[in-house]
């Protein structure tokens, strides 16, 4: 048997250097892994035009978008423990939150709209917020699910896998985590700025294939836990290179690729120009996915529960 003690003793320094010290404060397990749910600096029924002056100047014709959360920051009714009704929770990034625009435009609004002409839902549920990604949205469904119980129904739309927790070194002895966002591998530009004007690194093919690989275990790990829990779980993403990877590798089973080509449903007879409301747009003002690209997620997902 190997004594641990005389291991140690060899080579102490590069032990110690092995164990990380104590997270600092801004950056704690709650934030890592999100052992509570999210709470930001929103009061209840907050109303606020996105993104400042400067952007309003660039699209004054949309300038009637409101955004109202519920107590815990959420575009969301607010949680509840009961449920009076079937229980459906949408999770994902700002497209499922509905960032650029009313919620008549956001695909996890549309998709409760139309369930609930058919089916008693016991109210909206929303767990989405912009820049998060699969390693903030995955353990916060499950956190979820402890304080408010299981929902008979998840439909969940993804990001691009280059949003995750990244090392961010060290300040005196306490190590420092946070949340990036890197543009994708498959971006065209190298190197872009986003809307808050913070530079953006590009993701290395390296990266994104070792952030597949992790994608892949949590992915699966997810899918059988709401198996096993008799959740009925349905998930994508709106990246479509993303998509095709997880297609090809035939490992998932709740995996459901959503429409990327808007010219399609342009020429469907089901689909209903709204001309007055200027709906058939392919960008929002901030430049999220539009009412088109949303209208045809919605039609996806209400086609998967359908057809069981």
């Amino acid at each position: 048997m190997m004594n641990y003690e005389k291991i140690t003793n060899v080579e102490p320094k590069r032990y110690k250097e092995y164990l990380i010290g104590k997270i600092k404060k801004a950056y704690n397990t709650n934030a890592l892994f999100f052992n509570r749910l999210d709470v930001v600096d929103r009061s209840k029924d907050e109303e606020f035009l996105i993104r400042g002056e400067k952007i309003l100047e660039q699209f004054q014709e949309e300038d009637n978008v409101r955004y109202y959360f519920n107590s815990l920051g959420f575009r969301s009714d607010d949680f509840i423990k009961s449920h009076d009704g079937e229980h459906i929770l949408f999770a994902g990034c700002s497209e499922t939150e509905g960032m650029g625009g009313n919620l008549d435009s956001n695909w996890a609004y549309m998709v409760y709209n139309e369930l609930s002409k058919k089916n008693k839902l016991s109210g909206f549920f929303n767990l989405s917020r912009g820049g998060w990604g699969h390693q903030i949205i995955i353990p916060n469904i499950i956190q979820y699910i402890r304080e408010y119980g299981k929902p008979d129904k998840i439909y969940l739309l993804l990001p691009n896998i280059s949003r995750k927790y990244e090392w961010q070194g060290n300040d005196k002895n306490k190590e420092l985590y946070a949340h990036k966002i890197k543009s994708p591998y498959w971006s065209t530009e190298p190197e872009v700025k986003d809307w808050f004007g913070e530079p953006r690194i590009k993701q290395t093919l390296e990266e994104q294939r070792v952030d597949l690989v992790n994608f892949i275990i949590l992915l699966k790990m997810f899918e059988e836990y709401c198996i096993s829990n008799n959740i009925g779980l349905v998930w994508s993403t709106w990246s479509e290179p993303d998509a095709q990877n997880y297609k090809q590798l035939k490992v998932f089973k709740r995996f459901i690729t959503v429409p990327y080509k808007p010219e399609v449903i342009l020429k469907s007879k089901s689909f209903v120009v709204d001309k007055d409301k200027e709906k058939i747009k392919f960008r929002k003002r901030d430049w999220h996915h539009g009412y088109l690209y949303h209208y045809m997620w919605a039609e996806k997902f209400l086609s998967i529960f359908d057809k069981k």
